[in-house]
């Protein structure tokens, strides 16, 4: 018996010499055996892009790179009892290099050639995110080419009773499930014990040996933040040997493909596809920092930590002849305070006074309480509080609430002060951004030089203390470095300078 590889290709090489009738057979074997054939033919995009100009070609079936192609057959190679070669299949690239729309297309296919009651589950770093990729892929693929399929809020229907759909993190909900697929997008953000436990929960079943496979898409991620997928990057490209389709040996392009066991890890680092082209990671290069660009663009794993804002550009922002904020002119003031052992803060933002464009840190003030003492915030924090808002138009109050709840009540019922509001330390909403946004936009603004920033020494002092934590390109989150030393001026900052622009303030 032949494997799957060597009757795609003998059905190709004679499709012109084939009748009619077994043109039409072929066609039915090779939508069946070929996942690359069937999504050329039946997987639509809305945004086709030319595989050489990078020119938009609008709606159509996915055309996929040559390199693609090799590796989707290759990863779904069948042996001659017609089971997968490969249980769990890494496709890892680039941000941009096409991976979800190639493990959306892969999904699809697996439901459409899965027979009845076969079920593909999409999966990500949350339920919503599920739904956001992979399936809503599917659906404008159903929607675009006509597939005839259903539709419906968290899933797919296929007519044979084939069902594609996307699942919250949730592993004892899914124990005992015995899914086709699983689809896994960003397995990078696969950090907590829930996540851990749903991959090894949605272990290929014995029921399912040979017939059901795990397929990952992910860019890399930070070094001991991500288990599951540095386990599978360990295991296949450290630990594994080079596919020997992708050697070179055979005249093809050499390509990053290596297997150990059951395992295919196809992981490149090289953006490949034409519309990557040097303008796009040039400005990627002026917003991101230079870890999260080798993460995210480069495809390589990199330190948990890194600093959160280069000094070099930091300085650039920097304007000493800044004026001080008249008594007219409106200001954001935020808080991030602490007990005791650390420092209290407050900063001062505004638009920039000669360039409504840019945001402005105009003033810091910071209180940091003697050794083993706390903080008075009735003393020291409340008048200088009472008097930015006495001598300037204050128009917002930001704090952190885990500290401040009190104080700020007391503001609050002590009438006089302006809106005064916590500002949310989760990613918050789309109306209300928290922190991990916040501080993401705080450094693309430095970065791009959106932002001014006063001069003031310690706020310098607490810049140069924070590193980096990342969600994905979307979120940053400002930390303390091993040291420990106090970052709370920038926060107050990050807080101050989102809300500014979150507020559109004249």
């Amino acid at each position: 018996m032949q494997s799957s590889s060597m009757i795609v290709t003998e059905l190709l090489h004679s499709w012109h010499s084939l009748e009619p009738e077994k043109q039409r057979k072929a066609e039915i074997l090779l939508q069946d055996l070929d996942a690359v054939y069937w999504m050329g033919k039946r997987f639509w995009i809305e945004d086709r892009l030319d595989l050489v100009t990078g020119e938009d070609l609008g709606a159509g079936p996915i055309m996929l790179a040559e390199h693609q192609k090799r590796i989707v057959r290759a990863a779904l190679e069948r042996d001659e009892r017609g089971h997968f070669r490969y249980s769990t299949i890494v496709y890892s690239a680039p941000k941009k290099s096409g991976k979800t729309r190639v493990g959306a297309g892969v999904t699809a296919w697996m439901a459409h050639r899965g027979g009845p009651y076969a079920e593909c589950y999409c999966l990500a770093n949350d339920g919503k995110q599920s739904a956001d990729r992979i399936l809503s892929a599917c659906k404008k693929a159903n929607k675009l080419g006509g597939l005839g399929w259903k539709s419906r809020a968290t899933d797919i229907l296929l007519p044979s009773g084939a069902r594609i759909e996307a699942i919250p993190v949730d592993p004892e909900g899914e124990a005992g499930s015995q899914p086709l697929m699983t689809t896994w997008s960003e397995l990078w953000g696969y950090k907590l014990a829930a996540k851990e436990a749903l991959w090894s929960e949605l272990t290929i079943p014995p029921t399912r040996w040979g017939r059901a496979i795990r397929w990952a898409e992910s860019y890399a991620g930070c070094v001991g933040q991500a288990p599951v997928l540095e386990k599978l990057y360990l295991e296949g490209v450290e630990n594994g040997i080079v596919h020997p389709d992708f050697d070179g040996n055979n005249g093809l392009e050499p390509l990053p493909v290596y297997t150990n066991g059951k395992l295919f890890v196809y992981w490149d680092e090289k953006p490949r596809m034409a519309w990557q082209h040097q303008e796009f990671y040039e400005a990627e290069a002026m917003v991101l920092s230079e870890s999260e660009f080798l993460r995210i663009h480069r495809n390589q794993w990199v330190d948990p930590e890194s600093a959160a804002i280069p000094m070099e550009n930091w300085e650039l922002c920097k304007e000493e002849g800044m004026p001080h904020p008249d008594e007219k002119e409106p200001l954001i003031l935020a808080v991030d305070a602490s007990v005791s052992g650390d420092c209290t803060a407050i900063s001062i933002a505004s638009r920039h006074p000669g360039d409504k464009d840019r945001i402005a840190i105009r003033a810091v003030e910071v209180w940091e309480p003697a050794k083993g003492k706390k903080l008075d915030y009735d003393k020291m924090l409340r008048p200088a509080i009472e008097r930015w808002c006495k001598n300037h138009n204050v128009v917002w109050i930001a704090y952190d609430e885990y500290q401040l709840h009190y104080l700020m009540t007391q503001l609050r019922t002590a009438g006089g002060f302006p809106h005064c509001e916590q500002f949310p330390q989760g990613k918050g909403t789309r109306i209300r951004p928290g922190r991990p946004i916040a501080d993401k936009q705080f450094h693309d603004m430095v970065i791009s030089r959106k932002l001014a920033q006063c001069g003031n020494p310690v706020l310098r002092r607490h810049v140069a203390n924070a590193v980096a934590t990342f969600g994905d390109e979307r979120y940053m989150r400002f930390t303390k470095g091993e040291l420990g030393h106090p970052i709370d001026a920038l926060v107050a900052s990050s807080m101050a300078a989102c809300e500014a622009k979150r507020l559109n303030l004249g």
